[in-house]
């Protein structure tokens, strides 16, 4: 929907998980999910458990886009993110490693 509302104009779409949902990849089947309502992504990987999340949709032509390996995106659209939000006044960092929250 939004590539076909905006065409070649790039588009960043944040939202935010007012309540608890969990988030399926793109592969996985639906029968071996063991949680009652979940949400499909267009991405791959595994279950991701969401609450009180930010997340975002980024939509760009591949003509605008040259970055192809999935890592090289994301470091790309987190450094843009990041570029905007300090442009707005909001300091941020970006962390080398995964920060395990459960401890």
């Amino acid at each position: 929907m939004l590539f076909n509302e905006y065409g070649d104009t790039p588009v960043l779409r944040t939202y935010y998980w007012a309540n608890a949902y969990t988030t399926i990849g793109y592969f996985q089947k639906a029968k071996d999910v063991t949680v009652k309502d979940f949400v499909r992504r267009f991405s791959g990987k595994l279950i991701v458990n969401r609450q009180h999340d930010i997340s975002y949709c980024f939509v760009v032509s591949s003509k605008d886009w040259n970055v192809y390996g999935q890592d090289e995106s994301y470091k790309s659209i987190r450094l843009a993110i990041k570029k905007a939000l300090e442009e707005c006044g909001i300091y941020t960092i970006m962390l080398k490693d995964k920060v395990d929250y459960s401890k």
